[in-house]
């Protein structure tokens, strides 16, 4: 019965393709020439150093193998990764920067589009500090001032 399933000199050292393996592909059959899968690797086979630069690709990745979770604990973009230009209006979700987000003076008077429309009733907060050029809160109205904040500026009219 081994004669049936010997496997000669010829048979071990030669494929057709290139980089095949000698597998056993099911129990109790002939071993055959063929690539290594996901089912013949035990856990940690394959560490951090046998990968190559860019070996594994987008396309490699299985769908949900790499989970909102798993990205979690540690920070994956910094920016000096970020080449310029890369983050534009469309790549940012609608609300995805909060006041509590922008650091301290990162907006500046000069970073501003001219000509920007507010909606809504926008407001800016109370200030005592007459003595320099900010925003004020001006209200028109035909009714006499009530309710005001320090620096707002109310018009009235008949």
């Amino acid at each position: 019965m081994i004669a049936d399933r010997a496997v000669n000199g010829r048979k071990l050292f030669t494929s057709n393709t290139a980089n095949r393996v000698l597998v056993v592909g099911n129990a109790n059959s002939d071993p055959d020439w063929g690539q290594i899968n996901h089912g013949m690797m035990g856990e940690q086979s394959v560490g951090i150093e046998q990968i190559r630069n860019d070996s594994i690709s987008t396309q490699k990745i299985l769908n949900e193998a790499i989970t909102r979770e798993k990205l979690a604990n540690e920070p994956l973009i910094n920016h000096h990764q970020i080449l310029t230009s890369a983050v534009i209006t469309s790549k940012i979700a609608n609300l995805a920067v909060e006041n509590d987000k922008i650091a301290d003076n990162t907006i500046r008077g000069e970073k501003l589009i001219p000509n920007i429309i507010l909606p809504g009733n926008p407001s800016v907060p109370a200030s005592n500090n007459y003595q320099m050029r900010a925003l004020r809160n001006i209200i028109i109205s035909p009714d006499a001032p009530s309710g005001g904040e320090n620096g707002d500026v109310w018009l009235r009219y008949v």
